[in-house]
């Protein structure tokens, strides 16, 4: 039997529902008749919005006697909302925290003549290093 798994995703900053499974040709045909599907090559997945309505029309394009869906039962935005609303605070609470150092580093890079572009650059890698890791 064929399994097919559906989980919450984020992309783009807009709640979707990714869709992965293992390279199956006839699957892979099902999927590319879902309206408004993508293909994300980052994540590799196919996705598509998150509504009800779309949920429900993934579900009946998908199944079928020889293919398992296997969807978790929770409710796809809260679970996405409430990861995006924590990741923000832990960076806020991180940025309060470290802002001493990351302004440090700012005066720095001042003075080592980089450009204004190479300076938030480096500071916006330094900042998401610290939000992923802390």
């Amino acid at each position: 039997m064929k399994k097919i798994y559906l989980e919450p995703f984020q992309y783009q900053g807009s709640a979707r529902i990714a869709i992965r499974f293992r390279y199956d040709i006839s699957i892979l045909e099902k999927v590319r008749l879902i309206p408004g599907r993508r293909w994300s090559k980052e994540n590799r997945c196919w996705h598509i919005a998150y509504t009800d309505e779309k949920l429900n029309g993934l579900k009946r394009i998908l199944s079928s006697e020889d293919v398992l869906i296997d969807d978790p039962v929770f409710e796809f935005k809260n679970n996405i909302s409430s990861k995006k609303s924590s990741k923000r605070a832990r960076g806020l609470q991180l940025l309060r925290k470290h802002q001493n150092q990351i302004n440090q580093f700012s005066i720095w890079l001042e003075n080592q003549r980089y450009s204004d572009r190479t300076c938030e650059s480096y500071l916006g890698l330094v900042k998401s290093f610290l939000i992923f890791f802390w």
